[in-house]
């Protein structure tokens, strides 16, 4: 990856890496090392995976997700597009009482989490948050990422409807004052 990452940027590029710190598509090692940091169950099934980690634990506070951004780090990724806050922030609602500390709200959880990886990254790197924000993603993170993906992907008119025009038209003004806002939508 790191030589990969200076090819890139030799050819003129930003080189930017799409990662989910709290979500997997399938069991990895860590999680069979560490059953109890899985939240959800197998009854899950989306595209962005069943698995979804508890950010509460201490093995994924501590160990996990530190070790994911040193990676980041030793590869000399300037910029990263977060993905699936808001679906994160739905299992971390559904599977409450399965957290290591229920204590704490969700979202205290994604906020804690967020200025976490914010601090260990540093201002010069650049995040996007991807998930297509509702109000609650929208406040909660947005002065934590240098951007924010605005829309969700398109199926259907209907989709182009909702995460295209309607987020155009409620989310833009905040463009260039609060974050750069990205609809991140093809016509």
């Amino acid at each position: 990856m790191k030589n990969l990452v200076k090819k890139i940027e030799a050819e003129g590029f930003v080189p930017q890496l799409w990662v989910g710190f709290t979500n997997e598509t399938h069991i990895t090692e860590v999680m069979k090392e560490h059953p109890d940091i899985v939240i959800s169950d197998e009854t899950d099934d989306s595209w962005c995976g069943k698995y979804f980690l508890d950010p509460t634990h201490p093995y994924v506070k501590d160990v996990y997700i530190p070790k994911f951004l040193e990676q980041l780090k030793q590869w000399g990724l300037q910029c990263i597009k977060w993905d699936l806050l808001g679906e994160t922030h739905t299992a971390l609602e559904k599977y409450h009482n399965r957290l290591y500390d229920p204590e704490m709200s969700s979202t205290e959880i994604m906020r804690q989490t967020m200025e976490y990886v914010r601090k260990t990254l540093g201002e010069n790197v650049y995040i996007c948050q991807c998930g297509a924000p509702g109000e609650n993603e929208l406040r909660l993170g947005a002065d934590v990422f240098d951007a924010m993906r605005i829309g969700r992907d398109l199926w259907h008119w209907e989709d182009f409807r909702n995460q295209m025009l309607y987020k155009l038209c409620s989310h833009y003004p905040l463009h260039n004052v609060m974050l750069y806002c990205d609809p991140d939508t093809l016509i």
